[in-house]
């Protein structure tokens, strides 16, 4: 099923997961956020929605919220290997921000943003 029937049922469906969004605790989430500011070469459109989180309870969740709704998602790391469109993202940019490293006797234990 195409998420993005109509556009009455889109920004319907927009604004039900932000709604759904805003409600997960440690999750900062914007709409028509534009996405150059996130990648290596400054370029990039809005995406309907964008939210970022370093903990990865909210992360899962947020994905969880996405999956519950048929929402496109797209997870963006550190923005260096990827080049977004002027047009921008239809559905959910979602970003882990965490970047704690500790050090646990042979291994080092490094978050994924």
């Amino acid at each position: 099923m195409d998420p993005f029937a109509g556009p009455q049922h889109t920004e319907t469906l927009i604004a039900d997961v932000h709604t759904a969004l805003g409600k997960i605790e440690g999750l900062n989430v914007r709409k028509s956020a534009v996405l150059a500011p996130c990648t290596r070469f400054g370029v990039g459109g809005p995406a309907d929605l964008f939210a970022e989180t370093a903990s990865t309870s909210a992360f899962a969740a947020a994905i969880r919220v996405c999956r519950r709704s048929n929402l496109p998602l797209y997870i963006l790391g550190d923005g260096s290997n990827v080049i977004v469109s002027d047009a921008g993202f239809r559905g959910l940019v979602l970003r882990f921000t965490a970047c704690k490293v500790q050090v646990e006797g042979v291994e080092i234990i490094a978050d994924a943003g």
